[in-house]
């Protein structure tokens, strides 16, 4: 089927060809496929239960008297007031997901943007870019920062500073861009510690950039002024290293900043990588070719910089933050070993630099000839498709990451004390339950469900028991975790509506007395329920996690919950063993 001719003499002048409409609909198709893929795995494992340094902000009171004070060495304000929001309005932990998920979007439609704003010759929006720039944020490569509601301020701080670069040399010269960009660098310093390179970096490249003279010096009077404030009364916490000795370890500084950007290809790569030393070489190469790259693109940069259009100023300054950021990171952190620059949390900045550099090459190589563009374009989709494989690997990772939380959730709700559960969400047991007691309280976060309530009434008359063969699914086994009287039974099953054909995420532990006297909750994959049940049932994550008010010789029975009333019983009861 041919296009008419009105249509393709459009297209022609608009810049579109078949290898770019091509590249652009894959590119914008993978990227698409891979956020649905992390949607999907965040709304399955939701849980609203606080996990570590989030338990210091689980009362709207205990935010409000720390509003100001810092979290370590970071002054995380703007993250506070976004805590306190969650909480208010039923701690479910909506709100801070949320919160990061419009920052990940926001982020990625600015970078690929940028492209497109920055070159005006153009005369089609940079479906390419757009496409790369949204896989990279929103891979979960960088699960951590996406499936933990404490982690607003590690997304907000990149895209803050990568807003404020592309105020400073996209704004134009007046006074409001001016004044834009510095209350951008602050609400940067407010988010996390690395905001205050934000500024200081926005003048040397406004410098370098040849920008008028009053506004070079706004920027860095901005930037000292925000620097002094924050290292007012800053102490550096007692674990971090004393960036003083990192000076005098630049082979171990140099070795973790590597780490720390290659990490994500070679996870990609499926290269395996461990405490040992497996995988460290492969790491240190591919981040520090990343570093060369960028080296390259910067001295590129200077040296032409007469010739430079504003977008590159932005992608430069992009990229020296990002690098500085994990410099200071690294001066800081480099005692705890080279394993701890691997964590998920710097798959962010990571992923970033990464992101800059294939848009920089985009860019560069779109102003050569066409065989040079589609060149480019097509190793920018090729990144994507390699996000795209990795992402369903990746987010059941993630998945796995929140499961953690499982069991301390359960064992809350069902009034049991835990500790190995706790140990899961903080290291010291009695802080979960002091810090959840606020919640509890309040019915908010994980108590705020009706079944919170349900513990110790009897099943019948608190829910409609559904007739038998309603559902498929099984109490595989219930074992004793502690000795009296800290009775403490743990369970675990699968579960299936058979009716509505979908998973049970939602259950009741009940004993031969038809009391209730457990919580259990899922989704976690079982890969032997699908085969086991001739695919009976399809889905692998209907598995199952529970604690119960149980002795030895307690009969249990689960019961799934459907809807607001209603319950059906799954297999057949089982003993607590020990």
């Amino acid at each position: 089927m041919t296009r008419p001719p009105w249509l393709q003499a459009r297209l022609l002048r608009d810049g579109w060809t078949l290898p770019a409409l091509a590249l652009s609909a894959v590119a914008l198709a993978g990227a698409l496929l891979i956020i649905a893929h992390l949607l999907r795995g965040l709304w399955l494992s939701h849980t609203a239960m606080p996990f570590m340094d989030q338990l210091d902000y689980a009362s709207v009171e205990d935010i409000s008297g720390i509003l100001l004070g810092r979290h370590n060495e970071h002054l995380i304000l703007l993250p506070k007031l976004g805590f306190m929001l969650d909480l208010v309005l039923g701690g479910s932990n909506a709100i801070n997901f949320g919160t990061i998920l419009a920052i990940q979007l926001a982020h990625g439609l600015l970078l690929g943007w940028l492209l497109t704003a920055g070159n005006v010759e153009w005369r089609r929006p940079d479906v390419v870019a757009l496409g790369v720039a949204l896989a990279i944020t929103f891979s979960a490569l960088q699960y951590e920062n996406l499936s933990w509601g404490f982690q607003t301020q590690f997304v907000g701080v990149y895209a803050l500073a990568t807003a404020c670069f592309a105020v400073v040399f996209l704004g134009g010269t007046g006074w409001l861009a001016t004044l834009g960009a510095c209350l951008l660098g602050a609400a940067a310093v407010l988010t996390m510690a690395n905001g205050v390179l934000v500024l200081p970096i926005a003048a040397v490249i406004a410098l370098l950039a040849g920008r008028p003279w009053r506004q070079v010096l706004a920027y860095a009077a901005a930037g000292l002024l925000l620097l002094a404030g924050f290292m007012a009364g800053h102490v550096s916490p007692e674990a971090h290293s004393s960036p003083l000795d990192a000076l005098r370890m630049p082979g171990s500084i140099a070795a973790y900043v590597a780490i720390f950007f290659g990490r994500p290809i070679v996870e990609i790569l499926r290269l395996p990588v461990s405490a040992d030393g497996t995988g460290w070489l492969a790491c240190v190469l591919i981040g520090g070719a990343g570093l060369a790259l960028a080296a390259a693109f910067g001295l590129r940069a200077l040296l032409r910089r007469r010739m430079l259009r504003p977008v590159e100023w932005v992608l430069l300054a992009g990229i020296a933050y990002i690098v500085a950021s994990a410099l200071v990171t690294a001066a800081g952190r480099h005692s705890f070993g080279w394993i701890q620059a691997t964590s998920p949390r710097y798959g962010t900045p990571a992923l970033l630099l990464w992101c800059m550099l294939l848009l920089w090459l985009h860019l560069l190589a779109h102003r050569g000839g066409r065989l040079q563009a589609v060149g480019a374009s097509t190793i920018v989709v090729l990144a994507v498709l390699a996000l795209l494989q990795q992402q369903p690997r990746s987010v059941a990772v993630l998945e796995h990451f929140v499961a953690s939380r499982y069991p301390a959730e359960t064992a809350l709700i069902a009034g049991v004390r835990d500790e190995a559960a706790f140990r899961e969400v903080f290291p010291i047991p009695e802080v979960v339950e002091s810090r959840v007691a606020d919640l509890r309280a309040h019915r908010r976060g994980i108590f705020a469900a009706p079944h919170a309530e349900w513990m110790g009434r009897p099943l019948q008359g608190t829910l409609r028991v559904l007739p038998e063969g309603r559902c498929l699914g099984s109490l595989d086994g219930a074992r004793l975790l502690g000795p009296p009287p800290g009775q403490i039974a743990a369970a675990t099953g699968w579960a299936w509506d058979r009716q509505e054909r979908t998973r049970i995420n939602r259950l009741l532990l009940v004993n031969e007395a038809g009391v209730i006297v457990g919580y259990a909750r899922g989704p976690l994959r079982r890969a032997d329920v699908p085969a086991g049940t001739g695919r009976a049932v399809p889905d692998t994550r209907v598995g199952w996690v529970g604690r119960a008010a149980a002795g030895p010789g307690t009969v249990l029975r689960a019961y799934g919950i459907l809807g607001a009333d209603a319950a059906c019983a799954l297999g057949s009861a089982v003993t607590v063993t020990e």
